[in-house]
């Protein structure tokens, strides 16, 4: 059982333990509901700041109906998230409260009802018949993406992905995908949006991931084209706003930044790790930190990039947050999300083939990296393995301890000497003369 003392958070604890059940439980029965089961699906957790749960719920109405719901609890610094149901409890005179919400009635998604709703979708981009809609993802209080499919009237098949976001976030973002299109860089086309209930409708891209091209085994791009992407985007002219709150480039891509962070989300998670993680964080710091003088993704990794079927990059996703910082973030995000699906891959015991395959990617993206910025491109790589760190934890897998282990090995040996030797950076090495890249 985990047990996470987060004195600023004190009802953090409740909704990862048996104590969700009854706070759940408190919410369905007043709206006529008995709680069956309660399965925890994701979790986001932010040490000291809040913490918001996806859960898994069998629901037995008084009319007899039998439903599968996902409900949503949260706490935050501040109490429960505004616009949800909230539940109070006293525990030995501290006092605890927990918003708690049903999908699709997000309380920082108002527009999620609408683009779960076929007939308004269709009105929104305007399709003659009604879509078959399907949740492509779902991050609460964050974003959703709807996919929307229809025959139009040739017959022909249409796709189109819509975006939830917070609604002052939706001109942000528009001109974002404007900003990169002008530019030349294949971001998808907005094909309509609505910045009242923040809903932006874009495009679906030729190709597919790299991530499902990598497991299929399909043509893959050489790294150094991933270089060039990351380049490319780098000198496109940033004219607008990215002061929108938490959510701009420049806050989230920080890889050296962040991972402090992380790193105190984790040891919050395992304590017995703190001080292995406190040696880490401590030979991050002493990275010299290079200006923020270029344009970045912000969140690049592959399954943002889309390949055709001889492995050339036709299509870029999810630039929410482009914006100003240093493009080796960029790249070291995307090389440590590949070493990741390599590692757990392997966990997972995915077929043999397949976790070959995102072995010798991960090391030849890897050692691009490293060919190109020696220890300091290393050192990134190894701030976004310590963030994907907490990964497992959120998706709740039954072994994500072990899982969370897995990552930190992988992060330290970006940074050791000598590599482990049964992972996929088995065959680098860093030796006293990367040094003078630092």
């Amino acid at each position: 059982m985990l047990v996470l003392d987060d004195p600023l958070l004190p009802a953090a604890v409740h909704l990862v333990g048996d104590d969700a059940h009854d706070v759940v439980g408190s919410v369905l029965a007043a709206a006529g509901g008995r709680l069956v089961s309660l399965d925890a699906a994701q979790v986001a957790y932010r040490p000291g700041r809040e913490m918001v749960v996806q859960y898994r719920a069998a629901v037995a109405w008084s009319d007899g109906r039998e439903t599968t719901e996902l409900i949503l609890a949260g706490a935050t610094l501040d109490g429960a998230p505004a616009g949800t149901v909230t539940v109070r409890a006293d525990d030995g005179g501290t006092p605890l409260e927990v918003g708690v919400w049903r999908y699709p009635f997000d309380p920082e998604l108002p527009g999620l009802p609408a683009a779960t709703d076929a007939a308004r979708v269709a009105r929104l981009v305007g399709a003659m018949t009604i879509p078959a809609l399907a949740v492509v993802s779902y991050r609460p209080c964050r974003r959703a993406v709807i996919r929307a499919e229809w025959l139009d009237d040739t017959g022909a098949a249409v796709s189109v992905y819509v975006k939830v976001v917070p609604p002052s976030r939706t001109a942000s973002i528009v001109r974002r995908h404007e900003v990169l299109r002008t530019a030349g860089i294949p971001a998808p086309e907005v094909v309509a949006h609505d910045a009242d209930l923040g809903l932006i409708a874009l495009s679906a891209l030729p190709g597919r991931d790299l991530r499902d091209q990598l497991v299929a085994g399909g043509p893959l791009p050489d790294p150094a084209e991933l270089v060039s992407l990351v380049d490319r985007i780098a000198e496109v002219t940033v004219d607008l706003d990215v002061a929108d709150g938490r959510h701009t480039g420049r806050s989230r891509a920080d890889l050296l930044a962040a991972a402090p962070k992380h790193a105190a989300a984790l040891a919050h998670l395992l304590p017995g790790l703190s001080e292995r993680l406190g040696h880490l964080v401590a030979r991050l710091s002493d990275v010299p930190r290079r200006p923020a003088t270029d344009t970045i993704h912000g969140d690049l990794h592959e399954a943002q990039v889309r390949v055709d079927a001889v492995g050339a990059i036709v299509g870029l996703l999810d630039v929410d947050d482009l914006g100003p910082g240093d493009r080796l973030d960029d790249l070291a995000r995307c090389t440590g999300h590949l070493i990741a699906l390599a590692c757990l891959n392997r966990r997972a015991g995915v077929d043999d083939a397949v976790v070959a395959r995102c072995d010798a990617y991960a090391a030849s993206a890897f050692q691009e990296v490293r060919g190109r910025h020696g220890v300091a491109g290393a050192a990134r790589v190894t701030a976004a393995l310590v963030g994907l760190a907490t990964v497992p934890f959120r998706l709740q897998g039954g072994a994500w301890r072990d899982d969370t282990v897995a990552l930190l090995d992988l992060a330290e040996a970006c940074l050791a000497d000598t590599c482990l030797a049964d992972t996929c950076l088995g065959h680098t090495h860093l030796g006293p003369a990367d040094e003078k890249n630092l």
